[in-house]
């Protein structure tokens, strides 16, 4: 049984049809920037910085929203709430690891993709 895609890249291909190289860019900036936000939300998630953690948060919300993965914006999107509203911060740990693990599984996905097109 084939393991479920993470990624869906129907909007990247809706807003540069045909165009698979500006289809390729936004894939490898998120490959290329996403990693080290992720390190400042958990550096920032330590250090219970709630604006670093929510500004850091915010900024990757758009960048998931290229990649198709609802999943990935849910969980950044309730970090970013809960630093904004400077509570559950209880919950915001895990939140972090589970975003964490998801962006490695889809990093390795958007790599795959890349490997296949470019053949």
């Amino acid at each position: 049984m084939p393991e479920k895609k993470l990624v869906d890249l129907t909007y990247i291909r809706s807003i540069a049809p045909g165009n698979t190289a500006f289809q390729h860019t936004l894939i490898n900036e998120f490959l290329l920037h996403t990693p080290s936000i992720i390190a400042e939300i958990k550096k920032n998630s330590k250090a219970n910085d709630w604006n670093k953690m929510k500004a850091a948060a915010h900024k990757l919300k758009g960048s998931i929203s290229y990649v198709g993965t609802p999943f990935l914006i849910q969980s950044v999107a309730e970090i970013e709430l809960y630093c904004h509203q400077q509570e559950h911060a209880h919950l915001i740990p895990a939140l972090v690891d589970q975003l964490d693990n998801n962006c490695q599984k889809v990093y390795t996905e958007l790599a795959t993709e890349l490997k296949k097109r470019n053949v």
